[in-house]
């Protein structure tokens, strides 16, 4: 094999770690954070502040357990996939706050 074969072939091989990352597939994450609405309040867009890394590929969020009408601490769980199929999850907490201190405000105003 020549000289000039082998130098290209090494040039191909240097170039494809390069470009591909030498076989190392970053990790798939999201950053996500819990959730604050008042009692009554509709659920904002859970997937509208979502910060990804380039291989998520999809991320479907179930907030099916959350009840807007009663206050408590509900979990959010979102579901996302790599470009190789590999399946995530992550978890956040909704909370909804209850409108006592609202009522409590009215109806000391009222009474004054």
């Amino acid at each position: 094999m020549s000289a000039c074969a082998v130098f290209g072939v090494l040039c191909c091989l240097i170039a494809g770690y390069l470009v591909f990352g030498g076989g190392k597939q970053e990790k798939a994450d999201i950053q996500v954070t819990d959730v604050l609405i008042s009692e009554g309040d509709e659920l904002p867009d859970l997937t509208e502040d979502i910060k990804q890394s380039d291989s998520v590929s999809n991320v479907m969020v179930d907030a099916s357990g959350v009840d807007t009408s009663k206050p408590g601490e509900y979990p959010i769980t979102y579901y996302y996939a790599d470009e190789a199929g590999n399946q995530y999850t992550k978890s956040v907490i909704c909370t909804v706050t209850g409108n006592t201190d609202t009522e409590t405000l009215q109806e000391t105003a009222t009474e004054e």
